[in-house]
């Protein structure tokens, strides 16, 4: 079995990981099976030498089919121009993605509870959990001896979340996205293109997203990189989302 199991960290743009990968079980090609083959074969669904985004977590998703776990910590500082006149926010969450066949992943890459400081004396303190996300994602095209894959993915946002960290709103979210990725030698290339839209466009708004990643790989712990995001609103809500204060 090798079963990634993967620890993000996020302070002011630094990102540290440290990989875990379990020793394989002997197995040979033709005694894989073809369901949950992470689980019960010698197998990776990563290139060798590919690394997982770091950008975005939530909507920045690789086009590999693997099994693994994903923790996040993320920060964010809010400038004092903005309606909070300052503070942060903090969020823990977890990811899960599983394998189903070699070409098929159940995935699961919204969750999370966060804390929302706020520097403005009129707005309170909160926490809660977020909306949570999830669906599949498919390799449409999938070359390992080319260094080059194809995935569809389609994952739904359900309303869940507490309307004090700003969640909780409309009637879910519909997240369809391509994803791709291409190497040559030490050098790989991870982007993506995708949209949210939600199924009622009066609560939340319409938008497109997209990503970039690029690295070079100097030793299989040293993976310097350089990621670039996107976001295109192309539609907005009407405004009414409450805010308790």
């Amino acid at each position: 079995m090798r079963v990634e199991k993967r620890f993000h960290g996020f302070w002011a743009g630094l990102s540290v990981v440290a990989v875990l990968l379990s020793a394989p079980a002997q197995a040979e090609d033709d005694d894989c099976p073809t369901f949950f083959p992470d689980f019960r074969c010698d197998r990776s669904g990563r290139y060798e030498g590919f690394v997982m985004p770091m950008a975005s977590p939530y909507l920045f998703e690789d086009p590999f089919i693997t099994t693994n776990l994903s923790g996040h910590g993320i920060w964010h500082d809010f400038p004092e121009s903005s309606v909070f006149d300052g503070g942060d926010a903090w969020v823990a969450a977890l990811q899960v993605r599983v394998a189903i066949t070699d070409r098929l992943a159940l995935i699961a890459t919204k969750d999370g509870y966060v804390f929302l400081n706020s520097d403005n004396p009129v707005l309170d303190d909160e926490e809660g959990f977020t909306d949570i996300a999830a669906g599949l994602k498919y390799a449409i095209i999938d070359r390992p001896e080319d260094n080059f894959i194809l995935s569809g993915i389609a994952r739904i946002e359900i309303p869940v979340g507490n309307d004090q960290v700003f969640s909780g709103n409309g009637d879910g979210v519909f997240l369809p996205s391509v994803s791709t990725a291409w190497g040559l030698g030490d050098f790989h290339v991870i982007a993506d293109l995708g949209g949210r839209i939600p199924f009622d466009r009066d609560k939340e708004s319409t938008s497109i997203f997209y990503h970039l990643h690029l690295d070079y790989a100097i030793a299989p712990f040293f993976v310097p990189f350089v990621e670039l995001s996107g976001y295109h609103w192309t539609d907005s809500g009407d405004g009414t989302f409450k805010v308790d204060t």
